[in-house]
């Protein structure tokens, strides 16, 4: 399993490489615009997939534009995905610090990816799950804390 982080690269074309062998890849809506050249969260990751995942990848793989309510994902192989947007159920416009919420996010996700491998492996990984794992950990640190965040259950 192997992930890439954009780390805000000066150069987004050093992404080329390391993205056609990426099976998890999350970016921001800023990055993502820098990638693909589009305006339009759903269109990034479309040019995104189209950039990076062949029709002929036999590999199961993850591709997600995050964003302050939610985040964009696609999930699948061989040019068939299953893609959707997940809102956040914790999304706040008062946050305390943007600072690490991508990371907290890729976090949270890649937490139920693990406890999950074998879903992800076959073609059954439950990614609107992950991406609620991965948006409640982003709002836990933008909020600084769990006070106004409703019980998370799996």
């Amino acid at each position: 399993m192997t992930g890439v982080q954009t780390c805000a690269l000066p150069i987004y074309s050093m992404l080329d490489k390391p993205l056609r062998e990426a099976d998890i890849f999350f970016c921001n809506e800023e990055e993502a615009k820098h990638i693909s050249g589009e305006e339009e969260a759903e269109n990034m990751l479309e040019s995104i997939t189209n950039s990076y995942i062949g029709e002929r990848d036999d590999r199961y793989r993850v591709f997600g534009i995050t964003l302050p309510h939610g985040v964009y994902i696609l999930y699948g192989r061989k040019g068939v995905f299953d893609k959707g947007f997940v809102k956040s159920r914790w999304y706040t416009n008062k946050p305390n610090d943007l600072t690490g919420a991508g990371d907290a996010f890729r976090a949270g996700f890649c937490a139920y990816l693990i406890k999950n491998i074998g879903s992800f492996d076959r073609g059954a990984f439950n990614w609107r799950r992950a991406g609620m794992l991965g948006n409640l950990t982003a709002a836990v640190m933008v909020t600084g804390g769990y006070s106004d965040i409703k019980k998370y259950t799996t």
